[in-house]
């Protein structure tokens, strides 16, 4: 792919990434944007603008599931709509 329309369509879904965090709303996601500054996709202008919004890592997910058990405020779909869970566990190896 050309390297400009690679370029192009990253930002297009990034920008659809952020909207849909910011209308879903998934309050974690919009927390960290909010706190980088961003409150619209439009507030992103190209790729070079990634580097605002601070990653998540697996610490802030269970942060948000003590918080508001036991699912956290991360989904983007109620656990209504949701056919299976799966979980996790600390330090626990399955096979």
């Amino acid at each position: 792919m050309d390297p400009e329309l690679r370029r192009a369509l990253q930002e297009e879904r990034l920008r659809t990434m952020v909207r849909r965090v910011l209308e879903a709303p998934v309050p974690l996601f919009r927390r960290k944007l909010a706190a980088a500054g961003v409150t619209s996709a439009d507030d992103l202008k190209s790729m070079d603008d990634l580097w605002r919004i601070p990653p998540t890592v697996k610490q802030d997910l269970r942060d948000s599931e003590a918080a508001d058990p036991p699912w956290g405020d991360y989904r983007f779909t109620s656990p209504r709509e949701c056919v299976r869970m799966g979980t996790h566990s600390r330090g626990e190896v399955k096979r």
